[in-house]
């Protein structure tokens, strides 16, 4: 016993090593179209992110610990909606964990060439199919809408 009591007492200290977590920019803002951006993680451990939004894609999605940034790239599937969207991705290392914001803006409504050529004659009528394409892109709708 006397010992082991020896061999804990000489025992040294192991250094106490503070958990880091560094994240570039609290937000990402992309386009409609193509989109891609990115944000950049330091950590001394083992880190994940993820984000609430299906539409958001992040590439790498977790890293070891180092003192170098690695920079998560960001990438959403287009916006077809005339609305803009947003998400949030939650970077974890052990008890840390940091929040980017990522928004996207709406796809711009225009009305396109072929649809006024397609129009019927009457005023009333070319009102209509304008009203209709431009109600098809707010819901979201992709391809011809009338």
């Amino acid at each position: 016993m006397l010992a082991i009591a020896a061999a804990v007492a000489c025992k040294q200290d192991e250094p106490v090593v503070t958990p880091k977590l560094d994240v570039s920019g609290t937000s990402v803002s992309l386009a409609a179209a193509s989109a891609e951006g990115s944000f950049t993680v330091t950590s001394n451990q083992k880190w994940t992110a993820s984000a609430d939004a299906a539409w958001v894609g992040l590439n790498p999605a977790s890293g070891d610990a180092s003192d170098k940034a690695v920079t998560v790239k960001v990438t959403a599937e287009d916006n077809t909606s005339a609305e803009a969207r947003t998400a949030t991705v939650t970077v974890k290392a052990g008890s840390l964990t940091k929040t980017v914001s990522v928004s996207q803006a709406g796809e711009a409504i225009t009305t396109s060439l072929r649809t006024l050529r397609s129009t019927p004659a009457t005023a009333s009528d070319e009102y209509e199919n304008i009203y209709r394409n431009i109600l098809c892109r707010i819901q979201g709708r992709r391809g011809a809408c009338y």
